[in-house]
């Protein structure tokens, strides 16, 4: 009874010692990444660390925003709330003015945040006078062009940073949308649109993939937003994968109704990579034999207008522990994030 007894204090002792360890490492994992946030935010605007060096998408990059979105990201957490932080700071610097909201809410016992940016159809800078404009304080009243991506992580996979699975995706956003800031610096007129950005909490299942284990943050959004605004709706996912001696992926078009912006997408694509080996969109139809539960469908089964934009086939990687950086194709990230800027302009033109 005595040697049991010890052998249980001692397991007891044992597993007490090992989480405070482990919580010492978040706790420091997590004051590096705030260093960091806060280092870069410095560094800029000392102009020793220009916006090119924090968007060169390098993974391999220490100055890379992507590199700051190299942890876990399970809903509820502190790297949870630090991605969102990450994000709401990259918008506060830009040349425009975004109005940033963070919608959270409850559901199945969970604590889930969406987070949406605006850049209204106007240019609002956020000092009057700033360029030799006033700051303009029109109403809301044109429709959305909306490209959104999720950026929690799988909550059962220990370690499992979701370099595809959406780090890159959200690093191509925010790229996107800082070089679309500055295009739109000194236009003289309206825009056709407002261009909105959502970031989605909950995307993966907790336990298994269901029609209510799954896509939180969009069947949220789906429910709460005025979808008749909503003049586009395009999804990021799974972007980024290093393509191999047998494998390259690549976009498909998966649904007909926006065949024309697909198009355009692919004569973008053609147009600035001509001389590429290959092209990233493929100019095939497979709507008919593919279905992919993503965070469109919500929207799309409301009557939205959705690109889904998720390269095929899905990596032997995906929903493992080997979806890390070393897995990501800079060039292919690059690639994308140019021909998606190049397609916005279009649209706003």
């Amino acid at each position: 009874m005595i040697t049991k007894k010890n052998s249980n204090q001692d397991i007891i002792i044992e597993t007490c010692y090992s989480s405070v360890i482990n919580k010492v490492i978040h706790c420091l994992m997590l004051q590096y990444y705030l260093f960091l946030i806060y280092l870069m935010r410095f560094l800029v605007a000392m102009n020793i660390l220009s916006m090119n060096n924090l968007l060169n998408l390098d993974p391999d990059s220490s100055t890379s925003i992507l590199t700051c979105f190299n942890m876990t990201r399970k809903v509820g957490s502190q790297n949870s709330k630090l991605t969102r932080e990450i994000i709401k700071d990259f918008f506060i610097q830009m040349p425009l003015k975004w109005n940033i909201e963070e919608i959270s809410f409850q559901e199945a016992g969970h604590n889930f945040t969406n987070l949406v940016v605006t850049l209204p159809y106007y240019n609002d800078y956020i000092q009057d006078d700033i360029f030799g404009f006033k700051t303009c304080s029109l109403e809301y009243n044109k429709k959305d062009i909306v490209f959104a991506v999720h950026y929690d992580t799988i909550y059962k996979i220990p370690g499992f940073v979701g370099a595809i699975d959406s780090a890159a995706s959200m690093a191509i956003l925010l790229q996107m949308a800082y070089a679309f800031s500055h295009s739109q610096l000194y236009r003289p007129s309206l825009r056709p649109y407002n261009l909105k950005m959502i970031f989605f909490d909950g995307e993966e299942a907790f336990d298994s993939w269901s029609s209510t284990d799954s896509l939180y943050g969009s069947r949220h959004m789906a429910q709460k937003m005025d979808l008749n605004n909503i003049e586009l709706f395009v999804l990021l996912d799974l972007i980024g994968a290093k393509d191999t001696e047998t494998i390259q992926y690549k976009f498909y078009n998966y649904d007909r109704q926006t065949e024309n912006f697909y198009q355009k997408l692919l004569d973008i694509d053609k147009a600035l990579f001509n001389e590429a080996t290959s092209l990233l969109f493929e100019d095939k139809y497979v709507g008919d034999d593919i279905f992919i539960d993503d965070d469109h469908v919500p929207f799309k089964n409301k009557g939205v207008l959705c690109l889904h934009l998720l390269p095929l086939p899905f990596p032997s990687f995906w929903h493992t522990q080997q979806d890390n950086f070393d897995s990501l194709d800079i060039k292919k990230i690059r690639r994308v994030s140019q021909v998606l800027f190049n397609f916005t302009e279009e649209l706003f033109q």
